[in-house]
């Protein structure tokens, strides 16, 4: 029995160990030493190393450059084109606008921001460009106006205008033209010019025998005159040398004529007296036959409304000139250049009454709709103002008298900024 009993657990005991051994290799423990990776005997080959190709791609030898240094980028510039494809504004920051803790002169800085801009065709802006006046608003902010030279000689209605916003200067705006490439030597005096100018106005109509206290209320004397570069009709390449000679052929009245200093020619001329009545003229002195009438325009004022009122059309140009009303006088009138009793909206250019190259024009269209919004709001509000008083008084225009109603647009202050009451 024993013999029997004594093989029998031993044979049990074998088959346990058997059966765990054969269970730890199917769930290894999970604590302990991590084994060693099984050795499969595996030798690398060896293999020669593969040389890297000369020139793959068939090119010369490569000539590496230095890089040169990066210059720091300005702020953005905005900049808005006049009517002949010129900047008349900029808008922004550069490297030379400075901080309020520059302490050099105004007149300075704003000559560096200047030149800063891209002041198209102007070779040396530099030296092209001589500060004029400097002013201070009451928000502490500085305007720097220059006139434009070349040769020492100004140009007739070159002028930019310098601003700064807490120091440091953020906008120039006006008007310049492209360097000039013309002589500078008048071969006519300004004696000269002005003996054309009184033969032109006629010697019986020009007032000689002044008062001192007459004298001072004009300045100091009847006529000026100064030398300049002027571009007749504004246009690039109609640069002359010229003689403005600006004055008075009596008390009441004061004309600008320019003319020419090497020829002697009779530019331009206007009268430049403030009125407040139009100077009618007389039937006699009329144009042989009257006007066109007037046609009906239109065009989205500044509450993006469309509005309709009248105007003035002469070939392909239309006016913004009402003769529509009742007031308007069209034996009188010679249109459009001296209406009688019509509402009229002027450009002023963005120029100012109180400097003296305040100037404007009509406000025109190459069509019956006007894509001009402040304009058409000046225009619209003035004829609705002449039906008003019209309507409600009977009052036949401002004057009483059907004097023409005037509106202005784009008029700025004395140093170049726009009007915060006006358009």
């Amino acid at each position: 029995m024993q013999k029997i009993i004594l093989p029998t657990l031993l044979l049990c005991l074998l088959s346990l160990t058997a059966a765990q051994a054969q269970s730890a290799k199917i769930r290894p423990p999970k604590t302990g030493p991590v084994s060693d990776p099984p050795h499969h005997g595996l030798r690398p080959i060896d293999r020669p190393a593969v040389p890297p190709a000369a020139n793959p791609f068939g090119t010369g030898p490569l000539d590496f450059k230095t890089m040169p240094a990066l210059s720091p980028i300005d702020a953005e510039v905005r900049v808005t084109r006049g009517e002949n494809g010129l900047p008349i504004f900029f808008q922004g920051q550069t490297a030379a606008s400075g901080s309020a803790d520059d302490k050099r002169a105004a007149e300075e800085r704003a000559l560096e921001y200047l030149a800063s801009l891209p002041l198209e065709g102007v070779d040396k802006p530099a030296a092209e460009f001589v500060a004029k006046t400097a002013s201070t608003d009451e928000q502490g902010n500085q305007h720097v106006r220059f006139q434009q030279v070349f040769e020492g000689v100004p140009v007739y209605g070159g002028e930019m205008i310098a601003h700064t916003r807490n120091g440091a200067f953020v906008s120039l705006n006006g008007r310049y033209y492209p360097t000039l490439r013309i002589n500078t030597a008048p071969a006519l005096t300004s004696e000269g010019a002005l003996q054309i100018v009184v033969a032109q106005i006629g010697a019986d109509k020009v007032k000689t025998d002044w008062t001192a206290q007459e004298l001072q209320a004009m300045g100091g004397q009847a006529f000026n005159s100064e030398l300049v570069v002027y571009h007749e009709d504004r246009r690039l390449d109609a640069a002359r040398l010229a003689w403005v000679i600006e004055g008075y052929p009596n008390f009441l009245n004061r004309v600008v004529y320019v003319i020419d200093a090497q020829t002697g020619a009779v530019i331009h001329h206007y009268d430049h007296t403030c009125r407040l009545l139009p100077e009618h003229l007389t039937p006699e002195s009329g144009p042989e036959t009257a006007p066109p009438p007037p046609v009906t325009a239109s065009g989205l004022d500044l509450l993006n409304i469309n509005r309709s009122f009248g105007a003035w059309q002469s070939g392909g140009t239309v006016y913004m000139e009402d003769a529509s009303k009742p007031m308007f006088n069209s034996t009188q009138s010679q249109m459009p250049s001296d209406p009688v009793g019509a509402i009229v909206t002027l450009n002023a250019l963005n120029t100012s009454p109180q400097n003296a190259n305040f100037d404007y024009t009509i406000v025109t269209s190459n069509s019956t709709t006007f894509n001009n919004p402040t304009a058409v709001s000046a225009h619209y509000n003035a004829g609705k103002s002449y039906d008003y008083y019209k309507n409600t008084f009977n009052r036949n225009s401002i004057n009483g008298s059907g004097g023409n109603i005037i509106s202005f647009v784009n008029v700025t202050e004395p140093n170049g900024t726009s009007m915060e009451n006006a358009s």
